[in-house]
């Protein structure tokens, strides 16, 4: 409508991406890397003052009108042992591999739909009863947001509750994006991390 160029309009919508990954989670370094991974595909210096600032302005804005709206209740050690940082190191490969394989899942879910026939009109509908019935399984599969995020650091679950989460919501997450919902694998990936972590 305004007849911008191409490149200027990646980059609006980069700055409208990263305010907005870094209102929702309070964070503007991921708010902007987000912009510039997935939305700008680039990291250039033309387009790193007005992503961050983006980012920046939208926290400023929210903490403003909203102070108490990020108080998770996370306890962070003050200093980590040397000898921690490897369990450390081997959660982050973990986290990875887990990562890859959920990325996997929404190719291998795609690649089945297209295989099988099934119209893609359809396909959500089946996703989504697919994901309803891991939802009977734990509830807990269909969390997105906050609250869900701070439930799923304080609930006492026990180890095994934990590793059948952790599985039934990277199944109903690459099930959901493989079958044509919109949407991404962000917040799915901090909730996830949280529940791995734990």
């Amino acid at each position: 409508m305004f007849r911008v160029r191409r490149a200027d309009l990646r980059v609006l919508v980069g700055c409208g991406a990263s305010g907005a990954i870094a209102a929702a989670f309070n964070a503007p370094l991921t708010g902007s890397f987000y912009a510039f991974e997935l939305v700008i595909g680039t990291y250039t210096l033309g387009t790193l003052a007005p992503v961050v600032v983006s980012a920046i302005a939208a926290v400023s804005v929210v903490r403003a009108l909203i102070p108490d709206e990020f108080a998770f209740d996370i306890r962070v050690p003050t200093a980590i042992e040397p000898v921690n940082y490897l369990p450390i190191l081997a959660l982050g490969v973990v986290c990875a591999l887990g990562g890859i394989a959920i990325m996997r899942g929404v190719t291998l879910t795609e690649t089945l739909f297209r295989r099988t026939g099934v119209p893609a009109w359809l396909r959500p509908a089946i996703g989504g009863a697919v994901v309803a019935i891991l939802a009977l399984i734990s509830p807990q599969v269909l969390s997105s947001g906050h609250a869900a995020l701070q439930v799923g650091l304080d609930a006492p679950y026990p180890l095994r509750q934990i590793a059948l989460l952790i599985v039934l919501k990277s199944v109903a997450s690459a099930v959901s994006l493989g079958s044509g919902f919109r949407g991404g694998l962000f917040f799915a990936s901090l909730f996830l991390g949280a529940l791995v972590g734990k």
